[in-house]
């Protein structure tokens, strides 16, 4: 005798309020997924613009419910972008990923932590944080995630011929505070240098 055992997951009715409907014509940016609530199920996440320079993330949970936040550093000519989640502090909720801003060689990743119904930026020193990923001729800056609680900005400067120097400043992600720790400094060829400029954090990887 052969016995299936068929395991379904349970979506309980949200106790976040839902999100109202984006006006008919409003830009928006594509749905990616996570798991924000920890919950164990998918929620969407996607940026709208509310209206000029005012961007924002709704978090649309599995559940029904719904959660918005400003992402203070929209702008038209660089639009924020919903990137993923990854669980940078281990808790079993992902931090929210979106770009924040670009230059002409990098992009500015910039976080959210998601409790209560709510998405609050992660700060850094104070100031709503934002790492840069991308690389030029003189500099390369990436971002990786160890899977320790922490999230690293990596960075190389040039300095001459195929020499640069630079390291690995790891972040302590308590809440919606990061703290930086003494990192490593290190030396790069031009090829080792450039090889740091991506997003490392599990299968995410930028818009």
């Amino acid at each position: 005798t052969t016995t299936t055992t068929t395991t379904t997951t349970t979506i309980q009715p949200s106790v976040c309020p839902v999100s109202p409907p984006l006006p008919a014509g409003t830009v928006t940016f594509a749905t990616v997924l996570g798991d924000f609530d920890g919950d164990g199920n998918e929620d969407g996440l996607l940026t709208y613009q509310a209206g000029v320079d005012d961007w924002r993330l709704r978090i649309v949970f599995a559940d029904g419910g719904g959660a918005d936040s400003a992402v203070a550093e929209g702008e038209d000519f660089a639009p924020p972008r919903p990137i993923g989640g990854f669980d940078i502090d281990g808790d079993g909720a992902e931090e929210v990923f979106v770009t924040v801003g670009a230059g002409a060689s990098t992009v500015l990743v910039g976080f959210f932590d998601v409790a209560a119904c709510v998405a609050t930026r992660i700060t850094e020193g104070g100031s709503a944080a934002a790492f840069p990923v991308g690389a030029s001729i003189g500099s390369a800056s990436g971002i990786s995630c160890p899977g320790d609680s922490s999230i690293n900005r990596n960075f190389a400067q040039y300095v001459a011929d195929d020499v640069y120097e630079g390291g690995f400043a790891p972040y302590l992600l308590e809440g919606s505070v990061l703290t930086v720790f003494p990192g490593d400094g290190a030396g790069f060829t031009a090829d080792e240098a450039f090889a740091l400029a991506v997003l490392d954090c599990g299968d995410l990887t930028l818009p």
